[in-house]
């Protein structure tokens, strides 16, 4: 009997300490559509996910569309593939269209498409999610750039829910080539990139409307051109949810959340959830529970660098960092790249350090990018006369 009474104690005061929301317990945010956050391309993820303040490729769509007009060519194309979560369903594929086109010297259209899926259900349904991008980018001088970008998300869940929103994107991107580390060309670059400010998402039966993925992503970044042959870069990007804390709730004596006669639960500490997409974007840095040290838990870091060898051969490491409350996903990424001509073929590896999110422990990614504008055809002889 006294052994019962321990056990009972114990776990009443497990369920108030989750009630009291302390600071070194898990207050995970979470979202509608979270695939708008799965990392698409390989050359940003063997850098450790990062891409606000990189040099550009066709894969800037995704990570910070006012790179686009800082690309050496006219028009470029790239595709990536991810087997996601394979430990956890071996259906599950995401695949990434991204591309770009100059209209004029200033000016560079962007698209790109994400399509994730998870293969069937019960044998009967399947869950898929798609977006489509469309980005503007601008050259405002010759060291400034920014962007505006359009999307369109649907997603289709396992019991046939379906749901669709849009949103856009805001961003800009600052690069200066004009320093010196002694006598080596350096260049650096700064990069912010606000993603998927948008309205709510309603799934077909479901009463309430839920935030989708709305992500502030700020960068800072350095390109050392060693000597003719040999370029080192180091980046550091910091991401933070644009979308309200869950708040501490108030328990009764049972250790059960009180329910109020508005239907909603009475509020301990932070700000109820249940508000505007707007107000949810604006008051996402004050309404932490637990105050300002849980905002600064929310920062998400991550910081990579990449080697490359004669313009032909690129290696890359990267390490991302989530604090335990907020999800607890910290891993080292590795990466190659080769770059032949008009062509460049990038793989990355991702290893978990932490056994808090195994499903992405050994997750790979092959991207494939090509400038258009850089194939030679060899043009056939004329014939003789």
């Amino acid at each position: 009997m006294r052994l019962l009474s321990l056990i009972l104690l114990t776990f009443s005061a497990r369920i108030d300490l989750v009630g009291q929301n302390s600071i070194g317990q898990l207050n995970t945010i979470s979202t509608a559509v979270p695939f708008l956050s799965i990392s698409p391309d390989a050359r940003a993820c063997g850098m450790g996910e990062l891409g606000a303040a990189t040099t550009a490729d066709a894969n800037a769509n995704f990570w910070n569309p006012a790179k686009l007009v800082w690309i050496a060519h006219k028009s470029a194309l790239s595709f990536s593939y991810t087997p996601w979560l394979r430990a956890v369903r071996p259906e599950i594929n995401v695949f990434y269209l991204s591309g770009c086109r100059r209209l004029k010297e200033k000016t560079t259209l962007g698209f790109s498409m994400r399509n994730y899926t998870a293969g069937r259900f019960n044998t009967r349904n399947s869950q898929t999610a798609l977006a489509l991008d469309l980005s503007l980018a601008y050259k405002i001088n010759d060291h400034f750039s920014s962007a505006i970008s359009a999307r369109y998300i649907y997603s289709s869940l396992f019991a046939g829910m379906q749901g669709k929103t849009y949103a856009a994107d805001i961003s800009a991107f600052y690069t200066n080539d004009q320093f010196s580390l002694g006598d080596k060309r350096t260049i650096l670059m700064y990069g912010v990139h606000i993603s998927n400010i948008g309205a709510k998402v309603k799934h077909t039966n479901q009463t309430t409307s839920d935030f989708i993925t709305t992500n502030l992503r700020l960068g800072i970044g350095t390109r050392i051109d060693m000597s003719a042959a040999h370029q080192l870069g180091f980046y550091i990007d910091a991401n933070k949810l644009l979308v309200p804390t869950p708040p501490t709730y108030k328990t009764d004596s049972l250790g059960q959340p009180i329910l109020l006669a508005n239907g909603h639960y009475a509020i301990l500490a932070g700000r109820d959830p249940n508000r505007s997409a707007a107000s949810g974007i604006f008051g996402s840095f004050t309404d932490a529970p637990n105050g300002f040290r849980e905002e600064l838990n929310e920062i998400i870091l991550a910081s990579g660098m990449e080697y490359g060898f004669n313009r032909f051969l690129f290696v890359r490491g990267g390490f991302f960092y989530e604090h335990k409350t907020k999800g607890f996903r910290q891993f080292f990424t590795s990466g190659i790249g080769i770059h032949y001509r008009a062509f460049d073929l990038n793989f990355s590896y991702l290893m978990l350090i932490r056994n808090t999110a195994r499903g992405l422990d050994k997750t790979y990614r092959i991207s494939l990018h090509v400038a258009f504008d850089s194939i030679r055809l060899k043009r056939k002889p004329a014939p003789s006369k």
